[in-house]
């Protein structure tokens, strides 16, 4: 601690800092609720290994829905490319249909 020169050996709750014993019993921490430093570790490590798991399924459901999108937009630059080539082929056609009339 660098108020008490003391080791932190505790973790205050309620301001979720690390505080020595002196300071546990002095009147900014009065009402406070404390753990000891070895379970409040351990108590956070499960809390960010929860919420590290959620954020891993979330990662993994936004990829697979990245996958799909570009499936669907691979396919719909395929069925364009597809398109354009019947329509140009089909405008070729029409326009020597048309020539042939003319003459």
């Amino acid at each position: 601690c660098e108020v008490h020169d003391e080791k932190l050996k505790l973790f205050c709750i309620q301001d979720e800092t690390l505080i020595c014993v002196i300071c546990r019993d002095s009147a900014v921490h009065s009402g406070h609720s404390f753990l000891p430093l070895k379970e409040a570790v351990t108590l956070y490590k499960e809390k960010l290994k929860t919420a590290t798991d959620a954020l891993e399924l979330k990662r993994k459901h936004i990829t697979e829905l990245q996958l799909k999108q570009e499936g669907k937009i691979s396919y719909i630059q395929n069925k364009t490319k597809s398109l354009k080539q019947n329509i140009t082929t089909e405008f070729a056609r029409l326009y020597q249909f048309l020539q042939d009339k003319e003459q």
